[in-house]
């Protein structure tokens, strides 16, 4: 099982409308967010607290997920940890500057790890900059990711860190993990 903890506002919820509709796809989660507990979809288990804060963390290891606004929690990280954060919300990089783990930068500019390169009403090319370390230990070579939407999305940075998410993940059972 992994744990996923998505820190910021609670009715910023596009996250984790794309984890529950597209990561059950292929994963079964546990979706903890408030006072209600959901478990949705089959396969590998993950283990999601949605959160507007963390004030400790008693965990081996772990991915952190944080909202556009969200402000990093000033805690001991998990040794075995990956945190995406949002490039153009300079407090957060502030922040996550001091921290010593793996911190995957998302953002417009291509010094981002994920960026993207070219974006349309209805087509995105999402762009790994970077090698990066999946969950896994799998080395991820920088790729471009053509995502083509029905709805637009609310925010770019979401769609951004969900796909640093997945592949993190390492998933190869998604149209993501076909291309590397």
């Amino acid at each position: 099982m992994t744990n996923i903890i998505v820190v910021g506002d609670k009715s910023d919820s596009e996250i984790e409308r794309h984890i529950t509709e597209e990561l059950s796809k292929s994963y079964q989660i546990t979706f903890i967010k408030g006072q209600s507990i959901r478990k949705i979809g089959e396969g590998y288990e993950l283990l999601v607290f949605d959160t507007p804060g963390v004030e400790s963390l008693s965990l081996s290891e772990c991915i952190i997920i944080m909202k556009s606004g969200g402000i990093p929690p000033e805690i001991r990280y998990p040794e075995r940890s990956i945190i995406i954060a949002n490039s153009e919300n300079a407090e957060q990089i502030s922040k996550l500057s001091e921290v010593n783990k793996g911190v995957i930068s998302c953002g417009s500019r291509n010094r981002d790890t994920i960026s993207y390169s070219s974006y349309t009403g209805d087509c995105i090319t999402l762009s790994l900059n970077r090698e990066i370390l999946a969950f896994s230990g799998k080395k991820i070579e920088p790729l471009e990711i053509p995502f083509e939407f029905s709805r637009e999305p609310d925010n770019i940075y979401n769609l951004l860190s969900f796909t640093a998410l997945r592949l993190v993940l390492d998933n190869f059972n998604s149209d993501i993990g076909g291309l590397y």
